[in-house]
């Protein structure tokens, strides 16, 4: 009753001690800046896309269709190095800091 009373007490103790300890935030500001100019890069060629096919220009949209495809795989590139770094969901932050630094302005 005693030893097992110990061991209940020990793994609460420990317990709590991870609970209050922080995971600290890794330095990917590189990373990130990158992410956030791919993702920028590629919106504004998917809009080029649409205006071609808008105006009926299939050949063009579908070169720079080629180019988004392009800026996309350059995005799951730098999103698996932050992965890799720890950040959980680095797409969706990234887009979330281009809102809101569209908001600021």
């Amino acid at each position: 009753m005693k030893k097992s009373l110990f061991i209940f007490l020990g793994v609460a103790l420990a317990s709590g001690a991870f609970a209050q300890t922080v995971p600290q935030k890794v330095k990917t500001t590189v990373h990130e800046k990158q992410l956030k100019g791919d993702i920028r890069e590629k919106r504004e060629d998917q809009k080029e896309v649409r205006k071609d096919l808008s105006k009926g220009k299939l050949k063009k949209a579908k070169a720079d269709h080629k180019e988004v495809a392009e800026d996309q795989a350059e995005v799951n590139k730098d999103a698996a190095k932050l992965k890799k770094d720890g950040v959980a969901h680095p797409k969706m932050e990234a887009k979330k800091a281009i809102h809101n630094d569209s908001k600021a302005k």
